[in-house]
């Protein structure tokens, strides 16, 4: 009788010792997916705002780079750009409709002749008399310079503004003694006058810039 009380004891806490191990581990389990669900939750905001970021800097690099090239594109010439006359201009066809200056005086040549291609501005110059000759040239647009001349009806020195420069070729520069370049502008009577270097010379050295103003 009592071997058998006591084998029911036992049975009874065993029975007892595999419901509390059963509860134990349920608990743990329990817990485990808990934490688990936790991070999964934890760390997906932070792989979403890891997206948010990267997109971010690449709409920012997209934009960047957009920006510099129509900074570039601000910034750099055009191709077609072309030089415009200044407003004391002298075109080539005014140029050509005259062709020749006559110089006053001793010690100079008797005339300039010109000759100039209004596409190309390219050209003669000829020299008559005084050693002079026929030159290749270049007609050019220049910004605003302002020249010094002896003028043709007083002789007296006064400055001028000009844009339009007519350049001896380097070969002519080389042959041609004192051959600077000449200048066209218009004067106050309404017409055009051609400086020349002032090939009589004869002049003090605050002088030596001055040029000589032959008008039409």
């Amino acid at each position: 009788m009592m071997r058998s009380q006591q084998q029911n004891q036992r049975r009874t806490w065993i029975w007892v010792s595999l419901a509390i191990v059963l509860v134990v581990a349920g608990i743990l389990i329990g817990v485990f997916l808990g934490r688990e669900g936790n991070s999964s939750k934890t760390s997906a905001p932070a792989t979403s705002q890891r997206r948010s970021t990267s997109a971010s800097s690449v709409t920012s690099q997209k934009n960047s780079a957009s920006s510099e090239s129509s900074t570039a594109e601000s910034s750099s010439p055009s191709s077609t750009e072309s030089v415009t006359a200044g407003p004391y201009s002298v075109s080539t066809e005014e140029l050509n409709a005259i062709r020749t200056w006559d110089f006053h005086g001793v010690n100079v040549p008797r005339s300039v002749n010109l000759s100039f291609n209004d596409d190309s501005g390219a050209g003669t110059i000829t020299i008559v008399g005084a050693g002079g000759g026929s030159f290749g040239a270049t007609y050019v647009e220049i910004p605003t310079k302002t020249i010094r001349v002896f003028s043709a009806s007083t002789n007296a020195i006064r400055s001028v503004k000009v844009n339009s420069e007519l350049q001896f070729n380097a070969t002519t520069a080389d042959t041609l003694s004192s051959a600077g370049s000449l200048y066209a502008f218009k004067n106050k009577q309404g017409g055009i006058s051609l400086a020349t270097p002032n090939y009589a010379g004869n002049v003090t050295n605050d002088e030596m810039d001055v040029m000589i103003e032959l008008t039409n």
